[in-house]
């Protein structure tokens, strides 16, 4: 049975402090951004160049679905530590492939995982269609498939379901993305991106 899910996903990001860019300059040398992993960049990165962006992200869950669609709390809840490692290397000037290791850890209602637990894996290809200009004025567009191994434990977890860190499935993701900068009054970019997938 093939499960299909359509996403849309929006960014805006300041540039953070660290360049300076001056308005009838205009140049994104030198500057860092931030932004969330929801939208990936859809600038190629150079040829040779090896990109590793570790997270770890904690999750405090009180809140739980019935069959009929309805919120409802819960006293205990699960709270989780999830670690992330996607590493991006450029491939050519337009292509580049990322995988994403990561781990899970969880407790819930006195119980808690076997230490950390490995979670699915995923691989990305990803080709830039159009180059942004200099600036960033002009949008860079990507598209990218990714597959999604369950690497992760996903049956055989004996009493503890806890130890679940993976879904099961293979799952296959196209996707298509832009990213383009808009330059502020006072000089500063403003990035944004969109990601269809």
């Amino acid at each position: 049975m093939a499960i299909y899910k359509f996403s849309i996903f929006t960014t805006l990001a300041l540039s953070a402090i660290g360049g300076t860019a001056y308005a009838n300059d205009h140049s994104l040398e030198n500057l860092s951004f931030t932004g969330p992993l929801l939208t990936p960049g859809a600038v190629a990165l150079p040829p040779g160049t090896i990109n590793v962006e570790p997270y770890l992200v904690y999750a405090d869950d009180h809140v739980v679905y019935d069959a009929h669609g309805h919120r409802h709390t819960t006293p205990s809840g699960t709270r989780s530590w999830t670690w992330l490692v996607p590493t991006t290397i450029g491939i050519t000037d337009r292509f580049s492939a990322a995988v994403t290791i990561g781990a899970v850890s969880a407790a819930s209602a006195g119980m808690h995982t076997n230490g950390a637990r490995i979670a699915d894996t995923t691989l990305k290809l990803q080709y830039m269609l159009l180059a942004p200009s200099d600036d960033g004025t002009r949008p860079a567009v990507s598209i990218a498939y990714a597959h999604r191994f369950p690497t992760g434990a996903f049956d055989h977890l004996d009493a503890n379901p806890l130890n679940g860190s993976g879904n099961g499935a293979n799952v296959d993701t196209l996707s298509l993305f832009a990213q383009k900068v808009a330059w502020m009054p006072n000089g500063r970019p403003l990035r944004m991106r969109t990601y269809l997938a």
